[in-house]
């Protein structure tokens, strides 16, 4: 009897979750705004040594920090991947991107965050040698 209530309880719990979710915003951010690329991107790539690296970001990347990721002569710093942190901050130089996801680590100018973020054209990036520190805003 006992084990019966707290089995419906937990499947009324996990309803309302579900429910609450498909309602309002997902707590872990618009997963729905994330669009591929539809074709395959050229990427300079300056690291923080000054090595000049050319990768391609293709439709199969969920991310400018993936296709970074990808290639093992990059070492692509990341902590968060959810723009939070600011770990893998970059200077977008030349070409253009689309967030897919917001964070609360603020960017200024030219700063991009790769891991919420895709790049829309032949793009050239530098790594920055360190994370700026910041106060997030309120």
């Amino acid at each position: 009897m006992i084990t019966s209530l707290i089995l419906a309880l937990l499947v009324i719990i996990a309803l309302a979750v579900y429910f609450y979710i498909r309602r309002n915003k997902s707590p872990f951010g618009d997963v729905t705004k994330y669009v591929k690329p539809s074709k395959t991107f050229s990427l300079s790539v300056t690291d923080r040594q000054g090595d000049l690296h050319k990768i391609n970001q293709n439709p199969n990347d969920t991310s400018l920090l993936s296709a970074l990721q990808n290639d093992p002569d990059i070492k692509a710093r990341s902590s968060c991947k959810n723009a939070h942190c600011g770990a893998c901050i970059a200077e977008l130089n030349e070409g253009s991107v689309s967030y897919f996801q917001e964070g609360s680590f603020p960017i200024e100018g030219n700063e991009i965050l790769p891991c919420s973020c895709t790049i829309d054209s032949d793009s050239k990036i530098t790594l920055l040698a360190r994370v700026p520190r910041r106060k997030k805003p309120k």
